[in-house]
Parts: structure tokens; sequence; C-alpha cells
């Protein structure tokens, strides 16, 4: 089993909204699911869940924040 590759308070960025890794968990002995949330306007939390192959096509596909200049 390898070391988790997000940390927990980490930030993802999902459609240009960030979200925050919220914990994770080793799943069916074989790969990492995370949880992530976002928190909505009205103080709840939306909450989704994705494993780390998941996460990284979305991190690859999209701007984490950085200047592509």
């Amino acid at each position: 089993m390898d070391n988790p590759k997000y940390q927990v308070d980490q930030t993802i960025l999902i459609n240009n909204l960030p979200w925050r890794v919220a914990g994770y968990s080793f799943r069916f002995g074989k790969e990492w699911q995370y949880t992530l949330q976002i928190e909505r306007t009205d103080g709840s939390f939306k909450t989704i869940y994705l494993n780390e192959q998941a996460i990284d096509e979305i991190v690859s596909t999209q701007s984490q924040g950085e200047n592509p200049i």
C-alpha cells in the first residue's frame, strides 16, 4: 500500500471551485478514495467521493491556479 497522493486540507480546483480534501481511505484493498468538500454560502457542505485516478485526471486536464504563460 502506497501513501496517499493528496493530503487532508489540500485544495483541488474542479470547474474553478476550490474543493478541500476532507479525508481519505484505502478502499477495496487497492485504491485510495478521497472525500472532497466545498462549503456553500449557507454554511452547509457539498461532498463528493473520488478515487485517486479520477482526481489525477481532473488535475491533469484543469489548471490548478498556475499561470500558464
